[in-house]
């Protein structure tokens, strides 16, 4: 993905670091030997392989940020009301997928796509400060990126067929009913088939 997206920010003036990413690979592919892909070697190989795989790593995750960013700052995203959201797609077919957003502020927020439609979205708690929206990213071209739009306000509320009861959960496919002294499932039934 570092390099896929490091080649598309060359063309919004970004720079490649080839040499960043051959030591990156070098430290991957040195990890291929013999003794070390089926758990024959010493202990000290696997020490010096994970410190390896964490160098290959930060240099992988330096560069797709520093690509990602180049290639935000070229996009317009100036007709948003609130804040954009990009969601970038580093597969080669269009994705749909949760996305995850880190919220800037307390209070009452919003998702929109490019149309100006509100789209689904969960506030959650990421540790004990912050807080995150979490929303279906859909239709993100592959090799490509949609914007979104993260905005202030009190979400509209949504329809679902989905109850919650003490024991169970149920929507319009599954009933699941669950023991509330184990929290193991007791009952899943799919209601198209009436099957347990």
């Amino acid at each position: 993905n570092a390099e896929k997206f490091a080649t598309f920010a060359t063309l919004s003036g970004g720079r490649y670091d080839g040499a960043a990413l051959e030591e990156a690979w070098r430290n991957v592919l040195f990890n291929q030997f013999h003794d070390l892909l089926p758990g024959s070697g010493i202990r000290e190989i696997y020490l010096d392989a994970q410190e390896r795989y964490r160098a290959a790593q930060e240099v992988g995750t330096h560069e797709l940020d520093r690509a990602l960013a180049t290639i935000a700052a070229s996009l317009d995203t100036f007709k948003a009301t609130g804040t954009p959201v990009i969601v970038f797609n580093p597969l080669a077919w269009e994705r749909n997928d949760l996305a995850r957003v880190r919220l800037p502020g307390e209070g009452s927020w919003a998702v929109f796509d490019a149309k100006g439609i509100e789209v689904a979205s969960q506030i959650v708690s990421a540790g004990r400060y912050a807080r995150e929206i979490l929303f279906v990213a859909r239709g993100v071209p592959s090799l490509g990126y949609a914007v979104f739009e993260l905005r202030q306000q009190k979400p509209a509320a949504v329809r679902t067929s989905l109850a919650v009861s003490k024991n169970g959960i149920e929507n319009g496919i599954l009933k699941i009913v669950v023991d509330p002294a184990t929290g193991w499932l007791t009952s899943l039934v799919d209601k198209r088939t009436g099957r347990e």
